[in-house]
């Protein structure tokens, strides 16, 4: 009744995994909406829609857009934004995103963004850049990282398949760990920021230069930080 534009999330499966899985999105939203923060979507309301007889679990949520300079609205997942190594392509959304003092911000946003969460004691567990719209209100002067789909989020120490192998960490991928842990996030943080700076799907033990669409000089410092975070070994990473 309200006349407000919202985003509607329709899980496609109807049986008990599904709603699991809604559920565990649907508070992990609750308890994140607690603060306010810029980096997360609201959530409305939940719901079921029938579909064919079956009940499939529906949440309605903040509808979020990137407003460019004139004024138009349009809808970004980073993935839609981030160049792929040795394409040509047009900076997306803009040449101001891509400057190196944007991207850096960018990448400090995204990081406070999973502190929030942590200091919460949720694990995303499947941060990766099609989960992260690309936010900025009109008026806003510089776009910031909105986080989607917490489905996977865990708040306890229960075994998890769940989570997307590249931003998840080595010791995950190989079976050694299952339990979701504050690390899962930290490796994804990194990798994605990687990817900002050196175009998707690069590997970060060979890629030394930016992608061609960044304009001024990352700092040496950042790509120092980034390879440690990204080392194989947990105990040579950051622990927080």
């Amino acid at each position: 009744n309200s006349q407000t534009d919202v985003a509607v999330k329709l899980y496609t499966g109807s049986d008990s995994a599904a709603h699991d899985m809604a559920k565990v999105e649907e508070a992990a939203l609750s308890q994140v909406g607690k603060l306010n923060s810029e980096y997360f979507l609201r959530l409305r309301r939940s719901a079921r829609h029938r579909i064919k007889n079956q009940n499939h679990p529906l949440l309605i949520l903040e509808l979020v857009s990137y407003s460019g300079a004139s004024g138009q609205k349009r809808f970004l997942s980073l993935k839609d934004v981030l160049p792929v190594v040795g394409e040509i392509s047009v900076p997306n959304p803009d040449a101001e995103f891509w400057s190196a003092e944007s991207v850096v911000r960018w990448i400090i946003h995204l990081a406070q963004g999973v502190k929030q969460l942590h200091e919460l004691g949720i694990i995303h567990r499947d941060l990766k850049p099609a989960n992260i719209l690309v936010k900025r209100a009109p008026g806003q002067s510089a776009a910031i990282p909105l986080f989607l789909d917490f489905n996977s989020a865990s708040t306890t120490q229960a075994s998890s398949s769940h989570g997307t192998p590249r931003y998840l960490p080595p010791e995950v991928t190989s079976g050694k760990r299952t339990t979701p842990t504050f690390a899962d996030d930290l490796w994804a943080v990194a990798m994605i920021a990687w990817e900002m700076i050196h175009g998707r799907d690069s590997t970060p033990g060979n890629t030394v230069i930016p992608h061609e669409q960044i304009a001024g000089s990352i700092p040496d410092r950042l790509i120092d930080v980034l390879r440690r975070a990204l080392q194989v070994t947990p105990d040579e990473r950051y622990q927080s």
